[in-house]
C-alpha cells in the first residue's frame, strides 16, 4: 500500500480518522468531553477529600494544576477538532499557537509558584498530571466501543 501526502495535516488526518477510527464529529467529541468532565469531577472530589484529611497546606496549588490541565485539555480538544473539520484557516499556525500558549501559561504559573515556595510546584505538577488519570480511565472504559 503506497501513501502520498502533501503535508503533515494530511498525515495527521489519516492517522486520526482512518487508523484511530472515524470520529462522528460533534457527537463523539461532546460525549468524550462529558465523560471526561464527569470523571474529572469525581477524581477531584476524591483527591480533595484525601487532601483535607491529611495535609491541606498544598490543596490550592494542587487544585490550580488540575484545573489548568482540564482547561488545556478543552482548548486542545476544540482546537484540533476545529482544524480537522477543515475550516479555512492556516491549520499549522493555529495548532502551534495553541500549543505554545498552553505551555507558556503552565510554565509562567509554575515559575511564579516556585518563586513563592519550591514545594508549591510539586503540588501544582501533581495536580496537573492527575488529570491524565481521568483521560486514562475514559480511554479504558471506551476501548471496547472503539474497536
Amino acid at each position: 500500500m503506497r501513501f502520498e501526502y502533501e503535508n503533515i495535516d494530511t498525515i495527521i488526518k489519516y492517522i486520526i480518522f482512518n487508523v484511530g477510527g472515524k470520529m462522528k464529529k460533534a457527537e463523539e467529541l461532546s460525549y468524550m468531553i462529558r465523560k471526561t468532565t464527569y470523571i474529572d469531577i469525581l477524581m477531584m472530589t476524591i483527591i480533595l477529600i484525601a487532601f483535607f484529611t491529611s495535609n491541606n497546606k498544598y490543596i490550592l496549588f494542587f487544585l490550580l494544576g488540575y484545573i489548568l490541565a482540564v482547561i488545556n485539555f478543552y482548548i486542545n480538544t476544540y482546537t484540533i477538532n476545529y482544524v480537522f473539520l477543515g475550516k479555512n484557516i492556516n491549520r499549522t499556525y493555529l495548532v502551534s499557537l495553541s500549543y505554545f500558549f498552553r505551555i507558556i501559561l503552565a510554565t509562567i504559573i509554575g515559575a511564579l509558584l516556585f518563586k513563592h515556595n519550591k514545594f508549591n510546584v510539586v503540588a501544582y505538577v501533581l495536580g496537573y498530571n492527575a488529570h491524565y488519570i481521568s483521560i486514562l480511565i475514559y480511554s479504558l472504559q471506551n476501548k471496547d466501543e472503539r474497536m
